[in-house]
């Protein structure tokens, strides 16, 4: 089976998120997602596709649990497709899409090893928790073969964890020296209650008459208690009776009130408040109908005096324009004065100007003279370019001059300078230089080197002289065979397991002396100034005083000697008579002392019992103490025996962890002597050589060298001598370069000159075309031509305001001539007697008229209004009394008259009459709690016939004898708790039929306990025999392909995995080197085991793959510890499994994705990113 797609429709942060992992092969699929990207949350989605989601779903925060979906199309082995859709629900929660069907969970199960969800997490889940925790358990197990291999394929890395609680349970039920086992105690129960069973007979006579008295007073209490409850029945009757008295007298009187008040209606709570408040509507109703009825009449009155003359104010907008534009003519009228004189002002300005700019020249000449836009614009161009033109010719001859010289200055430099070419000898000093350049600082590689050569010899002699325990050469010490970390962290944890359970072992002992100790002295100070003798003693003194009663009656009736054994209890020599006596007196005493002090002789018993068992426990804790530091001795002695063959008396596992770590550094510390030494060495012979190409070089050169000078002086006088040689062939270079570069600018002034006159040339002859056209010569300079056009432009523009003035004056006169005619044509349709008037003043007095008749206007629409308004609120006001007419109307039919003020009187009988009954309800309520059930009327009746005080003094005379029958209950109660006593500490006939019930139950408690002590011993011995039928089984081909992986994994630093067996003989897995050496798990380090695991993991399921088909491996970012190389070592490993099942890596390491690009060139995984 495969993934071809994972669809989150609706599951913590995902909406319709399709994860496509599809392919014609399984391969290795990526889903990468940062922290808080939902990459946990898309496992446990994966999960809940393959099992449900569960009661309870944490991922439920984005949507409603009801709309949690996760949906997935699996590839089956066999080719058919299965899409299904698993919903949060109680039932029907798979779906097949195809059909849209609910689908059965075994459906999916069939497909899935009919593994359960554990199961599967286990055996197709890979995370770095659980390779860390199988890691572990295999390294836990001692790298046992069969644990190894079940727990790399199953996936159940607490196995070993498994096997250790059931030893714990077994060692709870039974350990043959463990007095605390349930097993043991209970054997131990048996025997007591056995024996309690056997002590639990007493003398029948005894027993009998005091049975018969216990019988008596039982009796004599259950009659007692019938009086009392025949007493108290008679006192609650009497009192139920007098208690009526004051009841039925108030339920005589309530009556003859009621009937006192009449008939009346039952009005409500509320009523008084709504007649108020509807008497009071009315009236403010009708008032306010009056008030309005007078304003509308006056607003009637107001409108028929009120008149608006319809005409001016249609024409309102009309009027008002004549209005506004009365003051814009009047203002235009004073602008026309001002433009005319402005008009003659700018004509002489024109004419004056013509005048300057060139003497007898008219207005209409100088219009034959303008120019337009393109024309200004030419001229402006070419005055600049002849200015440009002018300053370009004086800077190239400049230029030229200046080029000139300088080349002759750098030709007489380079006439008296050495010509002589670059020497062999710079050359060779050249390499010699470069080479000894390329060592560095090697003179300070060298000190360094030995510096550091000297420190560690120091401090090795120094560590070698402070290690203590050992004396002797490094050489010898480097040799020795120091037992590994793992063995000592071993010996350390089982040594401070043996010392702390030994601590443990001696805080109980002290514990349960110091309880042992306070309970001898609580019984001491019990027992110090009175005898409490336990029911034992009881019994002994009864047994002894029943044998001298029959030595009595046979000595008495046949003459014979008395009992010896009752004779020697008493240490007095007496006469028979007188010891009976005592033994009487002895008897009684104890059985008085134990009635009296029944509690102290149960604290003294309690207390005696508890120093019994406290004995027993400081004895079976002083055995196992006796135990654990024999175990610690003998692991003291093994300790020194795994030390011995290297002539060292070792310390606690701990300190020597520490000096086999002191010894450690001080390998490393040699080994780093020695590497010291021979790079010095190798420095030293680099440096000489390059001294020596450095000596020859300087000698070639011609440059002298001091005898016996070091390597750093011969490289500095060889780069000085080097860079004086290359420094005048430089200069030489350098000023044959100027020269050809000034030869070549001067030559370029040159032809740039030329060009400029060519220039320069045609330039005039555009400029004399173009100011002929002025009238101007053509040698007429710029500026003067710039400057006649500008004043030429300036005339132009006055005469142009000039014009635009009189065109204004015009426009004025033409619009206020239009403006006359509209306010004639106004005042003849509007007002004909203010036609004769000027056209502003009809204008502002037909503007006054139009305002005063639209004030009237308004104040008729105002009345309109008004009335409008008053005139509904009339009608609302009318309706809301009709309404609270009626209402009081219905008042008083509910209170039970037509007229509306009689209704305060009716108000008043409704509430007394509510009042009487109330309080009547209450009496005989009273009364019916009373009566028990009884008529209410009879017993009323019956009550009237009763005389209170007769009453009373029958109460006071049976509660006299209800308390003489009590304090006969208390002594009947006394003497039968006595007698009860009495019987117990005789033993009862039953006390050994119910030690023997109790026996029985712990017989088959313990069978039960033995039962299960054996079902976990044959599940122990199963589980073993079937990891061992696992390891037979699957050995062969798990181990051969685990074996690849690991090679792989471990990049060809291990050759494979073997089978192999330690040095009990158990089969263990061992790691083989490339030179064939084999190493245990524990020799390994902790990332070659992960990787080990890891191995082991793949070849399980390629062997369950090859049995029974694929399935999808889930790797969660289980190379979260590893570095890049292992990693792309692992993903090499994982691409090969995946060629034959599917694998799905989840990870939130980006880089991971760059080291499966690098690691997997030819066939890249399938990238999804969350």
């Amino acid at each position: 089976m495969k993934f071809e797609a994972i669809k989150l429709i609706a599951f913590g942060p995902f909406t319709d998120r399709i994860l496509d992992f599809s392919g014609e092969r399984f391969g290795l699929h990526v889903l990468f997602g940062p922290n808080e990207a939902g990459k946990t949350t898309a496992l446990r989605a994966l999960t809940g596709l393959l099992y449900g989601f569960g009661h309870i779903v944490g991922d439920a925060w984005k949507h409603q649990p009801r709309d949690l979906a996760v949906g997935g199309v699996f590839v089956l082995s066999d080719g058919r497709t299965l899409n299904l859709t698993r919903f949060k629900r109680r039932k029907n929660d798979l779906i097949d899409d195809d059909t849209g069907e609910p689908v059965g969970q075994a459906l999916l199960d069939e497909h899935l090893g009919r593994m359960g969800r554990e199961a599967f997490t286990h055996a197709f889940g890979v995370s770095h928790e659980s390779l860390r925790l199988g890691v572990e358990s295999v390294l836990a197990a001692g790298g046992d073969l069969g644990h190894a291999l079940f727990a790399a394929t199953s996936g159940l890395n607490t196995l070993k964890l498994a096997m250790a609680r059931l030893d714990e349970k077994m060692a709870e039920l039974f350990t043959p020296r463990s007095r605390k086992a349930l097993v043991i105690t209970g054997i131990s129960e048996i025997k007591r209650l056995r024996k309690a069973q056997k002590d639990a007979s007493s003398s029948h006579i005894q027993w009998l008459k005091t049975k018969k008295q216990v019988d008596r007073l039982q009796q004599s209490e259950k009659t007692n208690e019938l009086e009392l409850e025949e007493l108290s029945a008679r006192i609650g009757s009497l009192s139920r009776h007098r208690d009526a008295v004051k009841h039925v007298a108030a339920r005589a009187r309530l009556e003859k009130e009621l009937e006192k008040i009449g008939p009346a209606p039952r009005l409500r709570e509320n009523f008084r408040q709504e007649r108020v408040e509807t008497r009071m509507g009315v009236e403010q109703a009708a008032q306010a109908e009056k008030h309005l009825k007078r304003d509308l009449g006056e607003i009637d009155n107001r409108l028929e005096n009120l008149s608006v003359d319809e005409r001016i104010v249609d024409n309102g907008k009309r009027i008002e324009a004549l209005a506004g534009e009365a003051n814009v003519h009047a203002k235009a009228r004073v602008d026309a004065k001002s433009l005319r004189a402005r008009i003659h002002q700018q004509r002489d300005s024109a004419k004056d100007a013509l005048e300057r700019l060139r003497p007898g020249l008219t207005s209409e000449d100088a219009e034959k003279l303008r120019l337009s836009r393109p024309e200004q614009s030419r001229i402006q161009r070419l005055a600049s370019a002849g200015v440009k033109l002018e300053e370009s010719r004086i800077s190239a001859e400049k230029a030229l001059k200046s080029a000139a010289a300088n080349l002759e200055k750098l030709q007489r430099r380079l006439d008296a300078f050495e010509k002589p070419e670059r020497p062999e000898s710079a050359d060779i000093l050249e390499d010699a230089v470069s080479r000894a350049s390329e060592l560095g600082k090697i003179e300070d590689q060298l000190e360094k080197f030995e510096n550091e050569t000297l420190l560690l010899r120091g401090r090795i002699d120094a560590d070698l002289a402070a290690l203590g325990l050992w004396k002797g050469e490094l050489s010898v010490l480097e040799r020795l065979a120091i037992p590994t970390d793992e063995t000592m962290r071993e010996y350390g944890k089982r040594i401070e397991n043996v010392e702390r359970d030994l601590d443990d072992v001696r805080r109980e002992l002290k514990k349960e002396e110091k309880k042992r100790a306070d309970s001898q002295r609580r019984f001491d100070r019990m027992t110090r100034s009175r005898e409490l003798p336990s029911l034992k003693d009881l019994h002994t003194h009864r047994t002894l005083r029943d044998k001298g009663w029959r030595s009595v009656r046979a000595a008495w009736l046949r003459g014979e000697d008395p009992d010896p054994e009752f004779m020697e209890a008493f240490a007095s020599d007496g006469h028979l008579a007188d010891l009976y006596e005592k033994s009487v007196e002895r008897a009684d005493r104890t059985s008085d002392i134990l009635r009296q002090e029944a509690e102290a002789v149960a604290q003294a018993d309690n207390l005696r019992e508890e120093i019994r068992e406290i004995d027993v426990e400081l004895s079976a804790g002083k055995i196992r103490r006796d135990d654990l530091q024999g175990k610690r001795d003998k692991l003291w002695d093994q300790w020194r025996k795994l030390w011995s063959p290297l002539g060292v008396d070792p310390l606690p596992p701990a300190e020597m962890l520490e000096w086999s770590g002191r010894t450690k550094e001080l390998k490393r510390k040699a080994e780093a002597f020695r590497k010291n030494e021979a790079e010095a060495e190798v420095v030293r012979k680099s440096m000489a050589a390059a001294a020596s190409e450095l000596a020859s070089a300087l000698s070639t050169a011609n440059a002298k060298a001091p005898e016996n000078a070091g390597f750093s002086t011969l490289l500095s006088l060889a780069r000085r001598a080097l860079a004086k040689l290359e420094k005048v062939d430089r200069d030489r270079r350098n000023l044959e370069g100027s020269i050809s570069a000034l030869q070549a600018e001067i030559d370029g002034h040159r032809e740039r000159s030329a060009e400029i006159e060519l220039e320069l040339s045609r330039w005039k002859e555009q400029w004399a075309a173009v100011v002929s056209r002025l009238g101007l010569e053509a040698d007429a300079g710029h500026e003067d031509v710039l400057e006649f056009v500008s004043a030429l432009e300036d005339v132009f523009r006055i005469l142009e305001k000039a014009k635009d003035y009189q065109v204004r004056q015009d426009a004025i006169s033409s619009d206020y001539e239009k403006y006359k005619a509209k306010v004639k044509a106004a005042a003849d349709e509007l007002a004909p007697e203010l036609s004769a008037s000027d056209p502003e003043t009809v204008a502002f007095r037909l503007n006054d008229r139009l305002k005063k008749e639209q004030e009237r206007l308004k104040e008729r629409k105002t009345l309109e209004l008004d009335k409008r308004k008053k005139a509904a609120e009339l009608a609302k006001i009318q309706e809301n009394k009709a309404a609270l007419e009626e209402r009081m109307r219905l008042l008083c039919l509910e209170g039970e008259t037509d007229d509306p003020e009689a209704l305060p009187d009716m108000e008043k009988r409704s509430a007394d009459r509510i009042r009487v009954e109330r309080d009547l309800a209450k009496v005989d309520e009273r009364l019916e709690e009373l009566s028990v059930g009884e008529d209410l009327d009879a017993f009323a009746e019956r009550v009237k016939s009763c005389d209170p005080d007769e009453l009373s003094a029958g109460i006071e005379a049976l509660a006299s004898k209800r308390k003489q029958l009590e304090q006969e209950r208390k002594r009947i109660v006394a003497e039968l708790a006595l007698a009860g006593k009495e019987l117990n500490a005789i033993g009862e006939e039953s006390d050994a039929s119910m030690i023997a019930v109790k026996a029985e139950g712990q017989i088959a408690k313990t069978q039960a306990d033995v039962e299960r002590y054996v079902k976990l011993r044959l599940g122990s011995a199963i589980l073993a025999k079937a990891m061992e039928r696992y390891r037979q089984t699957h050995q062969s081909p798990v181990l051969e392909a685990a074996g690849g992986y690991f090679k792989t994994i471990t990049r060809n630093a291990f050759e494979g995995l073997r089978a192999d067996y330690d040095e009990k003989g158990n089969p263990v897995i061992k790691a083989v080197r490339p030179d064939g050496a084999l190493l245990e798990i524990t020799e390994l380090s902790d990332g070659s085991r992960d990787q080990l695991f890891l191995a082991l993991r793949f070849g399980g399921l390629f062997n369950y793959v090859k049995n029974n088909g694929p399935m999808p491996l889930v790797v969660d970012d289980v190379l979260v510890h590893f570095d890049d190389e292992r990693s792309a070592a692992a993903l090499k490993a994982m691409a090969d499994l995946a060629r034959d099942t599917q694998i799905v890596f989840f990870t939130h390491h980006r880089h991971l994705i760059d080291v499966m690009k690098k690691a997997l060139p030819d066939s890249p995984p399938n990238v999804q990113y969350l």
